[in-house]
């Protein structure tokens, strides 16, 4: 699979598996006047009090032998805050996520800067080589809950909640920057590493 079947690959996904609702064109003029082409844009729900969550998707495919570069990550960030305050200016009342989808694993640099600015990176699991997807260790750390509801419960209950607060610290909306205090990709990058190591021992 390589570059347009890989992104119409995402797209259909998240459309008919995620069930999530298309918006807007492929094309949209930004705040500047330059005009992007972009993969996708999603609404997640239709309206929380008033607000509509957008999913902003940028998916790139490279050769095996390649790493995903940062600098594909900070044109796609901002290409969003273009759009975003595009959309802000013609009173749409609309928060834009970012979501970054990589072929290859990221570099270390490229996965860092997602981390910091709330872009979401979705890329291989490639174990000793690339860190665990959040919603992944999430989802395996429920599924032992489950099949074992009194087994350290409460140990695996905080560390569930531990991984839902960190999501929202490296996934949060562009109407957010600048409205809190934000951490060093550094910072943020060893407290994930330490949060899925310790899903791993849980589970194991």
């Amino acid at each position: 699979m390589t570059g347009f079947k890989f992104q119409f690959a995402i797209r259909d996904y998240v459309t008919h598996v995620m069930k999530y609702i298309p918006y807007l064109t492929s094309k949209i003029t930004g705040l500047s006047g330059v005009t992007h082409q972009y993969d996708c844009i999603f609404l997640k729900r239709l309206a929380i009090k008033g607000r509509k969550d957008l999913l902003f998707f940028e998916s790139k495919w490279h050769a095996q032998s390649i790493l995903g570069d940062r600098q594909d990550v900070m044109v796609f960030n901002q290409k969003a805050f273009d759009v975003y305050y595009r959309l802000r200016n013609e009173g749409r009342n609309v928060d834009l996520f970012r979501i970054f989808v990589s072929s290859v694993p990221l570099r270390s640099d490229a996965f860092r800067f997602c981390l910091a600015y709330g872009i979401l990176p979705i890329q291989p699991y490639e174990p000793g080589r690339t860190l665990e997807p959040i919603e992944v260790a999430i989802f395996e750390l429920e599924k032992v809950i489950s099949n074992n509801p009194t087994e350290r419960i409460e140990e695996r209950s905080k560390l569930i909640e531990s991984l839902h607060r960190f999501r929202e610290k490296i996934f949060w909306g562009c109407s957010s920057i600048g409205t809190g205090v934000m951490e060093s990709g550094d910072v943020l990058f060893n407290r994930y590493r330490e949060l899925v190591t310790r899903k791993c021992q849980e589970v194991s």
